[in-house]
């Protein structure tokens, strides 16, 4: 089995001037679009996360007895969409698991969601047949078509009988609400079966992955070259310093976007976990992986003892001991479960049409988009989210580029200086908005009259370092084509500027275009002979690279040195 090497790194030092995306969250939405985008388009992405770990909350770990359990509650995958299906299998094995709860009602073990075997335990219903639970159900029903609140809706659904049971003080610990304080919509998705299907979930696809949830992250995103993760890093402390990007992917709480706006705050429902182990007769706590305690009598929602899952590590299922979890719904922590209530709606509504405007962000999963979702959901939420991108032209592939030019007669100004003469391109506003991605990786020293361009598109040359030879000066009146975007390009000349009475750096940290910015700056002969264009030919029938510079003389050639040396190559998936 593959062992993972996980990332360390916090914070922005070291990081590259420009992404094409820059994901906040690593959990299902933001590491679904980050991979989509490395290997259908080729693009980086920068991944950031609060937390000190990948996988958001389906992040699980081997604990110190060897158990494989989950930080932020079980995860049960399961999902009706071929498509999701297909995509999860790209990054693990899984085996088939078939998900059953039960519930601890007035010291019986009975089913849940309710069917003929937990009416039958509970209240010696004596059904046998589809037919008798349907009677016995309907004999039982409050008849309302336009319930006002939950508890209406449940009453409706289950009767008073499996209301007072399974689903009335589940529903106080679960939102600190009674049904009656909590939307019809809320309690109108209970389940109530006819039949005596104990399954949890009766979707098609219902498995685990092999070697847990993390590995799945961990296959996704940490062979892959294109994908940057840094962990422990805020996005709220580090937004003002993160690098250029085409668009900012944001996954996180919607409200917290927009917190200095200082709007009110939409309401979550979180979890704590109380862990204990045990050494039980048998080597088991309770019947089952989980058990709900949906009465007043106690007040965590449930139990899970990982122990049943069968993806736990060899060897496992024979400990003596056994390690729980109960579970309790509360105010305060990270945000799991968006309130549903009319307040919460309206506010949210004020949030998306604010994020609909938001220029290069997109917002996405649960809680950008204020709705729970289960992890098939988050990740179909994602693909789709990854589709319209595509679609609108937000992202696109770096072979997708055009080539045109005009020129700037005034240039960028940096403090007191002024740079007439600078040319642009509608291409570098392309650039500019992530279209066509650079890398600026590959650097090379300057010298007299050579200089080595490195900010080269890799879709065309890779990362070739071509040498330009020719004293020619630099002519204003000249058409240029930049191989690299315009705002990067003035925050890298901004940052040489700075630099320009440091040798040390003038000479190896910065490539031809920053050297051309620190000489104009500081009053020297410019030392860079020609700014090469973006679009770099290759030639099929050989090995050279050709620079066009329209508008003026030629002013040389470059020679292709190395080959695709610095390029992170294919995916090993």
């Amino acid at each position: 089995m593959t062992e993972f090497k996980q990332p360390t790194e916090s914070g922005v030092e070291g990081l590259e001037p420009f992404y094409d995306l820059v994901i906040v969250g690593c959990g299902l939405s933001g590491c679904v679009i980050a991979e989509r985008a490395s290997n259908e388009l080729g693009l980086k992405s920068l991944i950031i996360d609060k937390r000190d770990h990948i996988g958001g909350n389906c992040y699980d770990f081997l604990d110190e007895h060897g158990f494989r359990i989950s930080q932020y509650g079980v995860h049960l995958f399961h999902t009706v969409h071929e498509r999701v299906w297909e995509y999860v299998n790209k990054f693990s094995e899984w085996l088939p698991y078939e998900h059953r709860v039960k519930g601890r009602v007035d010291g019986k073990i009975v089913p849940i969601p309710p069917s003929q075997e937990t009416v039958n335990t509970l209240f010696n219903a004596n059904v046998h047949s589809e037919e008798e639970m349907e009677k016995w159900l309907e004999e039982r029903r409050v008849k309302n078509d336009a319930p006002a609140n939950g508890e209406e809706a449940a009453l409706s659904k289950a009767g008073p009988e499996l209301y007072e049971k399974i689903f009335k003080y589940y529903t106080k610990k679960q939102w600190d609400k009674f049904p009656a304080e909590l939307d019809a919509s809320v309690l109108l998705r209970i389940p109530v079966r006819t039949n005596t299907d104990d399954r949890y979930f009766t979707d098609k696809h219902q498995a685990l992955p092999k070697h847990g949830y993390t590995r799945i992250f961990e296959n996704m995103l940490l062979k892959d070259p294109n994908i940057t993760i840094r962990l422990n890093t805020d996005f709220f402390e580090y937004k003002d310093k993160l690098p250029e990007r085409t668009l900012l992917i944001f996954t996180g709480p919607i409200d917290a976007y927009y917190a200095s706006l200082g709007m009110p705050k939409l309401e979550y429902r979180s979890l704590r976990f109380e862990q204990e182990y045990h050494e039980p007769k048998g080597g088991y706590y309770q019947e089952a992986l989980q058990v709900n305690y949906p009465g007043e009598e106690v007040p965590y929602t449930r139990i899970v003892e990982y122990k049943h899952k069968p993806n736990q590590p060899e060897g496992v299922h024979d400990k003596p001991g056994t390690v729980i979890f109960k579970e309790y719904s509360v105010d305060e922590g990270d945000p799991y479960y968006p309130v549903p209530n009319p307040d919460n709606r309206a506010l949210y509504e004020k949030y998306r049409e604010m994020a609909e405007k938001e220029p290069g962000v997109a917002f996405v999963g649960r809680l950008a988009s204020y709705k729970y979702f289960n992890m098939d959901q988050a990740i179909l939420n994602a693909l789709e989210m990854y589709d319209d991108l595509k679609k609108d032209g937000k992202i696109k592939a770096k072979e997708e580029a055009g080539l045109a030019e005009i020129s700037c007669p005034q240039g960028p100004t940096f403090g007191e200086h002024k740079f007439d003469g600078w040319l642009a391109s509608p291409r570098i506003q392309e650039i500019a908005e992530g279209q066509h991605p650079i890398d600026t990786r590959k650097r090379r020293h300057c010298s007299g009259h050579q200089a080595a361009v490195a900010a080269m598109p890799l879709w065309k040359i890779d990362t070739a370092t071509p040498v330009v030879k020719d004293e020619a000066k630099l002519d204003p009146a000249t058409k240029y084509q930049f191989p690299i975007s315009k705002k990067a390009l003035q925050r890298k000349m901004t940052m040489a500027i700075e630099s320009a009475l440091q040798p040390s750096l003038r000479s190896e940290e910065f490539t031809a275009v920053e050297m051309l910015a620190i000489d104009r700056a500081t009053g020297e002969a410019p030392r860079v002979a020609l700014l090469a264009e973006a679009m770099a030919e290759q030639q099929e029938e050989g090995d050279q690279v050709r620079v066009r510079r329209r508008g003026g003389e030629r002013g040389g050639r470059l020679r292709r040195a190395g080959g695709p040396q610095g390029l992170g190559g294919d995916r090993d998936e």
